[in-house]
């Protein structure tokens, strides 16, 4: 028999050395492949969720243009650019278009023309085509705006001039499927039947739009579309709009004279950079598979080498050379590596586990490159077994060049987290998009890898200097079995790199896992605020056009629905972000905030309560004879019109026009009643003041400003009926904002408190009791303010920086004047929101988008966050902790069974040793090696969470970088999962090695008595 047949017959009859290597082999081949699939899949779902969930006009861009009424092409050639420019496959594009026209009560009525309404709308009654019978033409009506207009199926609608009205058949009635959708672009009244004073949408076909009166507007609402986006998408949706922005800033284009809208882009940014975190996390987790595995393969191939030790001296002996064996070797690993790799493989296509891209030419080279990457481990790590077959380690021998590792390790994983924590993330944003550092990406592995080398030369210095130590003991079996460890430390060194490699793996899967979480939260809290947060769109200042912004009905899970008002104030010359809330919403806005401070910032109420029950209030007004230089002047003609100013606990303030039988002016030195109807709702009014506004028709020539300094002068006064102590007066002045006549308490004097943010206190290097000056956005007024607390972060502001202020002292002191605000009396910011706490977020905000009073965005907590995306990495460390893991305790309990074969049972014996401290000895010199390597690890495990969990938590929740900073952190039931099982499997290995040596030790003394 040759060489060849006769290394081939011991390969075969000892296949079972082998089994373990074929089984890591296909492990690493297998897993790295469900691992990448199942990523990128739930990383391309997640980030299609992402931009579903985000507020409408987050998650769209909206192009419109007026409606070209002569041209049958407009909706097809602007259709046709925009697709030109977008992939076609990514995105839907909607369009509409809207016109807004008088009905006979002088209600405005929302007329629209809606294509593909039914396939997004479900009819409530009636048909989706009806005939417009004795009518110009037919439409469908919003279901709730048919209840306002008190019509129904088959009711007609006239609209227009009354001169040459049109009439629409309502012909059927229909309830948006998803009000809160992309496509409608925060529209209110597809899901309430109004946007503020306008009720609607009547949907009538594209070509009957024509015959309805006034100026028209066409949209096209980009949305993407598919249940997945992969980073690919992501960027070719980025190019697209930025070239849609192009196209409509100037040209020759039809979208030249478009006007966009929409955040669509910057939601995309903010998913970038989640998308790229969550791979360099994925990176993470195939570089601890490539360093373990590879690790357990050359230490299987080895162990397997040693156990033919004896077989190798012998074919040696009859002849074999070295060159002989190494080329049988890397065969034999060559036929090892391709049977692991078409079993991971085959393991990979019977999972059924769907990659995003599909099958094709990709996943083709996917799976070639790891085959490929795992035979080329089994062939140079069975020719490396060979090549050290039959050496010994020799005690001291690699002493000079052991550190080495270690050193130039750890400095690399310094560098690199140097590198992570400088840019706050292992992405960074900028103006060409989303870039990734592969240095900063790499520190975690670094980290890993360091601890490892760092563990491997501590455990070779303990035992040297151990083995030193028993220099001096007598005891003959603590001294061998620490010499054995001292000078076997090439058998010790897989154990404690695999173990602390795992250890700190898990250790990073917790940490990830817990400080990412922490940075979702602080993230929602930070963009977000509350549960549920609705922006309503208007003007900036209450006017009495302004609309009720009440929700019709309380929303279904609701708990408390709170009026908050958000503005900007420059101060400092910066730019700080304003949040005013009520007393009861202060938790809300700074969650850090102690109740004696909270109840610091509120003010006493001004103005007088109005009688609960009274829905209608009426005003006596008189007027005296106006005077020029304090004489009387009848000759100057003039008139006063009057606005009462109410406010309601929460600070919701409302500007009501007051009329009386003549009209709402009274001319000057007359009297009369006024009267007005209080806003619906469950509000407890306040009367705060009533704000006249003095014109002339005449002058006398001396009091004409262009001839004289002096102005004309009105004595006014102002009494509310029904109401003790609702009385007011002022002089108003010819050409000068109108003082405001106020009733009952005025609004607090002195400065308002207010509480600031750490980052706001630091650039305006303010503290407790500083004066602040705060220029208001909306009002331009400025509020003279007091700072009563710093506290970290302000809820809802989506920046570092921030302010908050009691809103009824705001809004009073607005109204009314005073020293805490300069500016016009009866000028106030426009409360522009509503927080929400709920029981049911979903059903809440699903609620909420079905009764808005005007149109905006309806916003969840839940939407700052990408879960999918970040699941997705969260699920690849754990499962790469979990087969470390494995890999750990195969490698612990190979070596435990190789190492037991050299066990000098019948020495030991021979120098009188009992079989029960002979087995305590082998569990010492398995146990101690392993116990190191747990303990080290968690020590590793430490290290990798503080140093890289917090950036990478960051990098992996959109919009969270620079907005909130987290401190690493990880469940301690977690990080122990992985020690926790490596220890048991230890504490079953060392049981059975001791066990299996007192056998063999009460064995051998049996054979000596005999």
């Amino acid at each position: 028999m040759n060489l060849q047949s006769l290394l081939f017959r011991r390969s075969f009859v000892r296949w079972r050395f082998l089994v373990p290597l074929v089984l890591v082999l296909a492990a690493l081949t297998a897993v790295p492949l469900l691992l990448v699939g199942t990523a990128d899949t739930a990383t391309a779902t997640g980030s299609a969720a992402f931009v579903q969930d985000r507020p409408a006009r987050a998650g769209a861009i909206r192009v419109q243009e007026d409606l070209d009424r002569t041209s049958t092409t407009q909706a097809r050639a602007v259709t046709t650019a925009i697709t030109r420019h977008l992939p076609d496959h990514l995105v839907d594009v909607t369009w509409a278009a809207h016109t807004s026209t008088d009905l006979p009560d002088g209600r405005a009525l929302d007329v629209a023309a809606v294509p593909d309404l039914p396939r997004v709308a479900r009819l409530t009654a009636g048909t989706w085509d009806g005939t417009a019978t004795g009518a110009d033409v037919a439409g469908t009506l919003q279901q709730d705006a048919a209840r306002r207009l008190g019509v129904s199926v088959g009711s007609t609608v006239t609209v227009g001039d009354p001169g040459d009205p049109v009439v629409v058949r309502v012909v059927g009635t229909w309830r948006a499927d998803d009000p809160g959708a992309a496509r409608w672009f925060g529209a209110a009244d597809v899901g309430s039947g109004r946007d503020g004073a306008e009720v609607g949408p009547l949907v009538v076909a594209a070509h009957d739009l024509d015959v309805v009166p006034g100026p028209a507007t066409a949209t096209w609402t980009v949305t993407p579309s598919g249940a997945r986006l992969t980073p690919a998408d992501v960027g070719a949706l980025r190019q697209g709009i930025a070239a849609v922005r192009t196209a409509s800033s100037g040209g020759s284009s039809v979208l030249a004279d478009a006007d966009l809208a929409g955040t669509l882009d910057t939601t995309l940014v903010d998913l970038q950079a989640a998308d790229r975190t969550a791979a360099a996390v994925v990176d993470v987790a195939l570089a601890v598979v490539a360093v373990v595995g590879t690790l357990t393969v050359a230490l299987l191939a080895t162990l397997v080498a040693r156990s033919r030790a004896d077989e190798d001296r012998l074919l040696t002996a009859r002849g074999a050379s070295t060159a002989q064996r190494l080329r049988w070797a890397v065969a034999e690993g060559l036929g090892v590596g391709v049977l692991g790799a078409v079993t991971g493989v085959a393991v990979r296509v019977v999972s059924g586990v769907v990659t995003v891209d599909g099958p094709g030419p990709a996943q083709v080279a996917r799976v070639l490159v790891v085959a490929a990457a795992v035979v080329s481990v089994a062939v140079v790590s069975s020719g490396g077994a060979a090549v050290r077959a039959g050496r010994r380690d020799r005690a001291g021998r690699t002493d000079r060049w052991a550190a080495a590792p270690a050193v130039l390790l750890t400095a690399g994983a310094g560098f690199a987290v140097w590198r992570l924590s400088s840019g706050g993330a292992p992405v960074r944003v900028t103006d060409g998009g989303v870039v990734l550092d592969p240095v900063a990406s790499a520190a975690p592995v670094a980290v890993v890898l360091a601890c490892a080398t760092v563990a491997v030369l501590l455990v070779l210095v303990a035992s040297r200097v151990a083995a030193r130590a028993v220099r001096r003991t007598r005891r003959l079996l603590p001294a061998l079995t620490v010499r054995r460890l001292a000078r076997g430390w090439s058998a010790v060194t897989p154990v404690v790199v695999t173990v602390v490699v795992a250890v700190s793996t898990g250790g990073f899967a917790a940490g990830f896992a817990a400080t990412s979480t922490a940075a979702e939260q602080a993230t929602a809290t930070s963009v977000v605020g509350p549960p549920v947060r609705v922006l309503a769109d208007g003007d900036a200042v209450v006017s009495e056009d302004t609309p009720d912004q009440d929700l019709d009905d309380r929303p279904a899970g609701a708990t408390t629905v709170t009026p908050v008002l958000t503005d900007s104030v420059r101060t400092g010359g910066t730019d700080v972000p304003l949040v005013a809330v009520p007393r009861s919403a202060v938790a809300l806005a700074v969650p850090s905030l102690d109740a004696r401070t909270a109840a610091a910032l509120r003010r006493d109420r001004a103005g007088v309560p109005v009688p609960r029950g009274v829905s209608r209030v009426a005003v006596d007004v008189r007027s005296a004879v106006p005077t020029l230089a304090g004489a009387a002047r009848p000759d100057a003609a003039g008139s006063l019109r009057f606005t009462l100013w109410v406010g309601d606990g929460d600070g919701v303030v409302r500007s009501l026009a007051l009329t009386g039988a003549d009209g709402g002016r009274v001319p000057t030195g007359t009297a009369a009643t006024l009267s007005t109807t209080l806003p619906p709702g469950a509000h407890r009014w306040r009367a705060l003041a009533v704000v006249p506004d003095l014109t002339f028709s005449t002058r006398p020539m001396d009091a004409d400003p262009g001839y004289g300094t002096a102005r004309l002068r009105v004595a006014v006064d102002a009494a509310l009926r029904g109401v003790d102590g609702a009385t007011g007066n002022a002089v108003v002045e010819d050409l000068v904002d109108a003082p405001a006549l106020r009733f009952g308490a005025p609004p607090a004097a002195g400065r308002l408190p207010v509480v600031v943010s750490a980052a706001t206190a630091g650039v305006l290097g303010a503290h407790v009791g500083t004066g602040l000056d705060l220029a208001l956005a909306s009002t331009s007024a400025t509020v003279r303010a007091r700072v009563v607390a710093v506290v970290p972060r302000v809820a809802g502001t989506a920046a570092r920086a921030g302010i908050v202020v009691d809103l009824p002292s705001l809004t009073d002191a607005s109204v009314l004047g005073g020293g805490a605000v300069r500016g016009t009396p009866g000028t106030a910011p426009r409360i522009d929101e509503t927080w929400i706490t709920s029981s049911d977020v979903a059903a809440t905000t699903a609620a909420v988008e079905r009764s808005l009073p005007t149109s905006g965005s309806v916003v969840a907590a839940s939407s700052a966050s990408a879960v999918g995306v970040v699941d997705a990495a969260r699920a690849v460390l754990a499962g790469v902790a979990a087969l470390a893991a494995v890999l750990a305790a195969l490698v612990v309990v190979a070596v435990a069974v190789v190492t037991s074969r050299t066990a000098p049972t019948t020495v030991l014996r021979s120098l009188g040793v009992r079989p029960r401290a002979a087995a305590t000895a082998r569990a010492a010199e398995v146990a101690v090696p392993a116990l190191a390597a747990l303990l080290l690890g968690l020590v590793g495990a430490v290290a990798v969470v503080a140093a890289t969990a917090g950036p990478f938590a960051l990098g992996a929740v959109p919009t969270s970088l620079g907005l909130v900073d987290v401190f690493p952190s990880a469940a301690v039931g977690d990080v122990l999962l992985v020690p926790a099982a490596l220890a048991v499997v230890t504490a079953v290995t060392v049981a059975v090695a001791a066990s299996a040596v007192r056998r063999r030790v009460a064995r051998t003394t049996d054979r000596v008595d005999r």
